[in-house]
C-alpha cells in the first residue's frame, strides 16, 4: 500500500490556480508579502471577472496598475487590534502588505479595465478585444 500525503481539497484548488487560471491567463508571480488575497477569475464573452476577497481593507489602501500585459493589485490590511498577553491561543487572520500579478493574454483590451469596491470585494472587469469576442455568423439558404 502506498502512503499518499493528504491534502485538502481548498489547497489543491489554490495550487492549480498558481498553475493556470483555465487558460486565461499564464502563470503568476509572486513577491514576498506577508499574505495574498484569494480570487476567483471568470471569463464571458465579453471578457474577464476577477473577483477578491479584501475584508477588512479600505478601498483607499487598494491600488491597480497595468503594465504591458500584468495587471498588478497592491494594498495593505493594517491590525489595529492589541493582542492580550494571556488566553489568547490564535491568530487566523492576516494582515500586512499583499500583491497578486496577472498576466493577461492577448485578447483582454487594457483600456477596458474597470474596477468596483463593495463590503471587502474587489471586482475587476477585463474586456475583450472586438475581433476576440465570439460572434455569430448567419447561414445563407441558396
Amino acid at each position: 500500500m502506498a502512503v499518499i500525503r493528504w491534502q485538502p481539497e481548498g489547497k489543491k484548488v489554490h495550487e492549480q490556480s498558481h498553475r493556470d487560471f483555465a487558460g486565461a491567463y499564464q502563470g503568476r508571480e509572486s513577491v514576498s508579502v506577508s499574505w495574498e488575497p484569494v480570487a476567483d477569475v471568470i471569463e464571458t464573452d465579453e471578457g474577464y471577472k476577477i473577483i477578491m476577497e479584501l475584508a477588512g481593507v479600505p478601498k483607499e489602501d487598494v491600488k491597480l496598475n497595468v503594465v504591458e500585459n500584468m495587471l498588478t493589485v497592491k494594498g495593505d490590511k493594517k491590525n489595529d487590534y492589541k493582542v492580550p498577553e494571556k488566553n489568547y491561543y490564535r491568530i487566523e487572520r492576516h494582515f500586512g502588505s499583499f500583491q497578486r500579478t496577472f498576466h493577461l493574454n492577448e485578447s483582454v483590451d487594457v483600456n477596458k479595465i474597470q474596477a468596483t469596491f463593495k463590503d471587502g470585494i474587489l471586482t475587476i472587469l477585463l474586456g475583450k478585444k472586438e475581433e476576440t469576442k465570439p460572434r455569430e455568423i448567419s447561414i445563407q439558404a441558396l
